[in-house]
């Protein structure tokens, strides 16, 4: 499960049976491309506990909490109503759905492959959907097929971002463990956790190898070790493109993010520690601080 917000509230949300959610990618992911670290694993919903009649009529109490809410055209009218905010709404687009936010229907669109429940107000695989009017996307079954439409080049990034619904597009980053996550216009840039490398043609974040970096910069091929030295934040997030990288802070459970040209400072969880070889938050038995302050 995951949390999404909207006006200042956490809405929970639940992925497809057998996904997992996957910070990195922020989508509902396969388990072996996710670290849960001291996550629960939640146990999957169990459609046969009960009898049809049961579940129809939600037995002991009213959980249901008004029509289905599977007409697009209604977004906007659904959205302006008092205490809207978090309602989900279907999309035009099958794989899409509407979230309401400060009166505004917003666009989120669903993991690689999954479409939108509007029975069940989720993500799902495609068997269990039905999409009714609702576009229906088609995929490229071969690489080789859909290479002109893949976004590679991390240059368009901008541009591609820049488009009317382009809200949750994914784009090859220059490093290749990251890639560029458009929001309102603008190219967010993400990383993968772990060794991961992001996968252009599958659109995650897939084992190194199992993906082509082409011309993309690889972690450990170039000056990232500099990323492990604490001094060097400044100058690091100083530079062009920068946006989204992790240097190691002076003190082993905190680190760097550049954005802006400025270093960040964050903190991970609870006992992780910065593990600056990996550029990811992990126990302490998995990092090596060095001189950084415990």
């Amino acid at each position: 499960m995951f949390y999404t917000c909207s006006g200042k509230q956490l809405f929970a949300q639940r992925c497809p049976d057998n996904l997992v959610y996957n910070p990195s990618t922020e989508e509902c992911d396969w388990p072996e491309f996710v670290n849960c670290g001291n996550k629960t694993m939640a146990e999957p919903e169990s459609n046969d506990s009960g009898s049809d009649e049961g579940n129809n009529e939600n037995e002991d109490n009213n959980t249901t909490v008004g029509p289905i809410n599977d007409n697009p055209a209604e977004a906007r009218t659904i959205c302006a109503q008092d205490e809207s905010d978090g309602i989900l709404i279907a999309h035009e687009n099958c794989d899409h759905f509407y979230i309401c936010n400060l009166f505004v229907p917003i666009t989120v669109k669903c993991g690689k492959d999954l479409y939108f429940n509007a029975n069940e107000e989720r993500c799902d695989w495609p068997n269990n959907v039905d999409c009714g009017d609702r576009v229906i996307p088609t995929y490229n079954n071969t690489e080789s097929d859909g290479q002109e439409t893949l976004n590679l080049d991390p240059n368009e990034a901008p541009e591609i971002c820049a488009r009317d619904g382009s809200d949750g597009v994914l784009i090859a980053h220059e490093n290749c463990n990251q890639y560029y996550k458009c929001y309102q216009g603008e190219p967010n840039a993400l990383k993968c956790s772990g060794n991961h490398m992001y996968n252009s043609y599958k659109e995650w974040c897939d084992w190194a190898e199992n993906v082509d970096c082409g011309e993309r910069i690889v972690p450990g091929n170039n000056d990232s070790s500099e990323n492990g030295n604490p001094t060097m934040a400044s100058e690091i997030c100083a530079r062009e493109e920068s946006d989204g990288i992790l240097v190691a802070h002076e003190i082993c459970s905190q680190f760097f993010k550049c954005s802006h040209g400025v270093p960040i400072v964050l903190q991970c969880g609870n006992g992780l520690q910065y593990n600056a070889d990996l550029g990811i938050c992990n126990w302490p038995s998995q990092v090596d601080c060095g001189d950084r302050q415990q």
